[in-house]
């Protein structure tokens, strides 16, 4: 009976408690933000009373970086590289502790612990830990265009904000010359901000728009793809053509790897057609993807 009276009398002297009402912190860029830091130890507190707050290091496995420290019935004490943006209030009586950080930066946003250092109390659990959040709105991401945009390539659109926290996250979304929505081409893919197209051909031409989002904010950026055959060169007054098919208003000729002609058989201003051969089977058939025009001027 003495035992249970005892237990029912004196629950809290197992041992010190140390603990952080909130596991996480949110707070803008550029703002403040109040970490508190409860504790109840076992015994009366005496002359031996340290109070720590410590910022967990970049690299895991790195020693805690103290931020500021209090010993009982001296300054508070503010670690150099908190100087000045950093505060601490200890209330021994209340048994709890407010570190106020104000104006933070991206630097900000990791965890931090707490401990509480009792002479004869040094069981039970003596450190608590959270974390903050330092919120910033994603930057106008970049986009860019890796690869030829010529007929049959395979290319990569790029989309990456270089500020944001929470990590933006990046969604493609495209449209036609015509400026109407669609679907993208069979096997696009995307991830991380990268959209990767496959066998690009005229069809795969419009605009592309990347939207960079977290729970801030919204930013975008776009593309303008404008596919075109290959290259064509001209030498000594003859075209050459360096696809598989290429005619003229006059001449027709057979799908061939590449075409040279006279220029003398084109009229100033006349059209040649050249493009890529797209083969495609059908059942036991085949046909080719009719070329775009380009216009020569002679």
């Amino acid at each position: 009976y003495e035992d249970t009276l005892s237990t029912l009398s004196f629950p809290c002297c197992w041992g010190l408690h140390v603990s952080i009402p909130k596991q996480e912190y949110t707070v803008n860029k550029g703002e403040d933000v109040e970490l508190i830091c409860n504790f109840n130890p076992a015994v009366p507190i005496a002359n031996n009373f340290l109070l720590t707050w410590d910022a967990y290091p970049d690299v895991t496995g790195a020693p805690l970086k103290t931020v500021a420290s209090y010993f009982l019935n001296s300054p508070v004490d503010i670690a150099p590289n908190y100087e000045g943006r950093a505060s601490l209030e200890v209330n021994v009586e209340r048994k709890t502790s407010t570190l106020r950080l104000t104006g933070v930066t991206m630097k900000d946003s990791r965890h931090y612990q707490c401990s509480v250092k009792i002479s004869g109390d040094d069981e039970g659990t003596t450190a608590a830990s959270t974390s903050v959040l330092v919120l910033e709105p994603p930057s106008p991401p970049i986009c860019r265009i890796q690869g030829k945009v010529e007929y049959y390539h395979d290319i990569n659109l790029t989309c990456m904000s270089e500020e944001g926290s929470p990590k933006p996250v990046y969604t493609w979304t495209t449209f036609s010359v015509e400026n109407i929505p669609r679907q993208f081409p069979p096997k696009t893919t995307q991830k991380d901000g990268v959209l990767s197209l496959y066998n690009i051909s005229r069809e795969t031409s419009g605009f592309f728009i990347c939207t960079s989002k977290n729970s801030i904010a919204v930013a975008s950026c776009n593309v303008t793809l404008a596919v075109v055959p290959g290259e064509i060169f001209k030498t000594d007054g003859r075209f050459r053509c360096l696809s598989l098919k290429a005619r003229t208003h006059r001449d027709e000729f057979r799908p061939r790897y590449s075409q040279t002609f006279n220029a003398s058989s084109l009229k100033k201003g006349h059209e040649c057609e050249c493009a890529h051969r797209l083969e495609k089977r059908h059942a036991s058939k085949r046909h080719f993807e009719k070329p775009p025009r380009v216009r020569f001027l002679v």
